[in-house]
Order: C-alpha cells, then sequence, then structure tokens
C-alpha cells in the first residue's frame, strides 16, 4: 500500500477538499511513578510552546493529555489547527490517487483471472 501523507487533517483523510491540517508543537515529558511538573517550568515551557504557534491559531491551541493501560500510562501532545498548505493538499490527493490506482490494477487481476478461469466454460 502507498505511503501515507506526512501530515494528519482534522478531516477523514478521504476528505477531496481542503482539510485542516493538525500539527503538533510539544509534548510533556511526564514519566515514572511519581508525576510531577513544577508550575513555574510548566507556565515556562506551555508560554515557549504557544509562542511556537502563529498568532491567527493561538485560538485552536490544545494540551492533549490520554491515559491508557491496566496501570494507567499517559500520553501528552500540544496541537494546532491550520488549513493545508498546497504542497499538503497536493501530497494527500497523490496518495488518494495511489490508493485508487492500486485498486484499479488490484480489480483489473482479478477480472483477467476470472475471465480465464470461467470464460471458457459453457453453461
Amino acid at each position: 500500500m502507498s505511503n501515507l501523507p506526512s501530515h494528519a487533517i482534522a478531516e477523514s483523510i478521504g476528505h477531496e477538499d481542503r482539510g485542516t491540517t493538525i500539527v503538533t508543537v510539544g509534548a510533556l515529558d511526564v514519566s515514572g511513578d511519581e508525576v510531577g511538573i513544577p508550575l513555574v517550568d510548566l507556565i515556562e515551557y506551555l508560554t515557549s510552546t504557544l509562542a511556537k504557534i502563529p498568532a491567527k491559531f493561538r485560538s485552536t491551541a490544545m494540551l492533549h493529555i490520554k491515559g491508557y493501560g491496566d496501570y494507567v500510562s499517559l500520553d501528552s501532545g500540544i496541537s494546532y489547527q491550520r488549513p493545508e498548505t498546497d504542497a499538503e493538499l497536493a501530497d494527500r490527493r497523490r496518495w488518494l490517487a495511489s490508493i485508487n490506482a492500486e485498486s484499479e490494477a488490484r480489480d483489473r487481476a482479478q477480472f483477467a483471472r476470472l475471465k480465464e478461469k470461467y470464460g471458457r466454460e459453457t453453461t
């Protein structure tokens, strides 16, 4: 199967029009049994991460925290959303076209095989 596009979008990956790119800009480094982050360090990190996000997209910035497992582990990420660039849209459309081409080639090969197998039979 073809390689996926190098970016993620908020819509379905098969979305034909320009999508909304999700840009990851950071994560909290928390691990171990005792999880604690000094508040001063946390605020400094969040402030510097927010500064990396273009001002017009800062309202979309989110801190995502996800717990999983029987002995809960946490993942975190900081992301924001912006419109897909022309290059990202072209990359995703290229991927979609390659998926369609692969499917067409697979269907044609199966049709040829079945035609060979059953085309010679008489009913």
